[in-house]
């Protein structure tokens, strides 16, 4: 649900077809509402700077265009393969995306589709066509990915350095505040009598909750597993001293002076298979998704009836990749598009990938 053309920038559209793909085609005013939408999103983002805005502003054009491509090719051969969703599946998809942005009741979710100049039937079939394509997907490369634990152990073995767990402490602590009424020299003398009491025999909660209640020291902070580089050098430097049950001297650093007591310690050692096998699984899919997902939609590129007549900005779109090879194919549900497609009656295609069609690419399909 992006920022689709205002009335007035669609009024200075002059409607044509720009792309065909077999028996569906996409107008110039469906390219100017996706590419509305990325403009809007690139403005948005706080996080680029001057020249990688420009890139993406003149990137756009050619990936937009190819992004509307893909959509095609694969809701063509949704059509071959007659994958229909039924109207339970729409109904989930829409329940996600209205959750996703936050939208509570019906009347909420009517504006917001008003807003953006779109009924919800036309929402509901955008949806439709996005489920279609995941099918489609599903079906026909994630289903034939296979990943063996043979081949996941061979990664392993080849790339141990990347499943090392760092070393890390089990650490709680109390701090003396600081205080602006009180000097250093006192607050240090303050912390080293707290932790002279403990060390005596009180435990640590025990005194902790004592002298939070006067508001000189927080109270006990378990802080759980910390790795190297979670905490300040100073505090990292005592904790490498210490063996578990010791209590640190009186640190200064943030806040205060920190008394730690180190529970556990796990030295840096490379982590078992049986811990990093489904991450390494999951690399391995996305890899070989990846790779297969660029191989199928060469192959229904190859076999489609395309025609193209992109405006000047998306000429090359034929030579940029596409964007879905990179995404987790196991992504609860992707984000719709603006409206893209129109079905129109042309020559059938063929029923399976493996035919190519005899037209050519360079002239319209005979009658």
């Amino acid at each position: 649900m992006g920022c689709l053309l205002s009335a007035a920038a669609r009024a200075e559209v002059v409607d044509r077809v720009v792309l065909r793909v077999n028996d569906r085609i996409a107008t110039l005013l469906d390219y100017e509402e996706r590419r509305a939408e990325g403009l809007s999103e690139i403005r948005s983002r706080d996080d680029l700077q001057p020249d990688q805005r420009e890139q993406m502003r003149d990137e756009l054009g050619n990936r937009v265009f190819r992004k509307m491509f893909e959509d095609l090719l694969l809701l063509s051969r949704a059509d071959q393969l007659s994958i229909h969703p039924d109207e339970s599946e729409v109904d989930a998809g829409v329940r996600q995306i209205r959750e996703s942005f936050g939208i509570k009741s019906d009347d909420e979710f009517a504006a917001a589709l008003s807003q953006e100049g779109m009924s919800l039937a036309e929402f509901r079939e955008q949806v439709r066509d996005q489920i279609r394509i995941r099918q489609v997907i599903g079906r026909e490369v994630t289903a034939k990915i296979d990943v063996e634990e043979d081949d996941l152990r061979r990664i392993y073995r080849s790339q141990q350095d990347q499943f090392v767990a760092p070393k890390r402490w089990r650490v709680r602590e109390l701090i003396v505040l600081e205080n602006d009424q009180v000097d250093t020299a006192e607050l240090l003398r303050l912390a080293e009598s707290i932790r002279g009491q403990i060390l005596a025999g009180r435990a640590i909660d025990e005194v902790a909750d004592e002298y939070s209640k006067k508001g000189t020291t927080s109270g006990l902070v378990e802080l759980g597993w910390v790795g190297e580089g979670e905490l300040s050098p100073a505090l990292e430097s005592a904790l490498s001293k210490l063996s578990p049950g010791d209590l640190s001297e009186p640190i200064q650093a943030r806040g205060g002076y920190h008394i730690m007591q180190l529970e556990e310690f796990e030295d840096a050692h490379t982590l078992p298979f049986s811990e990093v096998q489904d991450k390494i699984e999951a690399q391995e899919r996305r890899r070989m998704f990846a790779q297969k997902f660029q191989d199928y939609m060469h192959n229904l590129e190859q076999q489609a009836y395309v025609v193209a007549d992109p405006p000047p900005d998306a000429a090359g779109f034929r030579t940029v990749a596409g964007d879905r090879g990179d995404a987790d194919p196991y992504a609860d549900f992707e984000p719709v598009p603006a409206k893209e497609t129109k079905k129109k009656e042309a020559r059938p295609v063929p029923e399976t990938p493996d035919v190519q069609p005899e037209i050519s690419r360079d002239k319209p399909p005979p009658p």
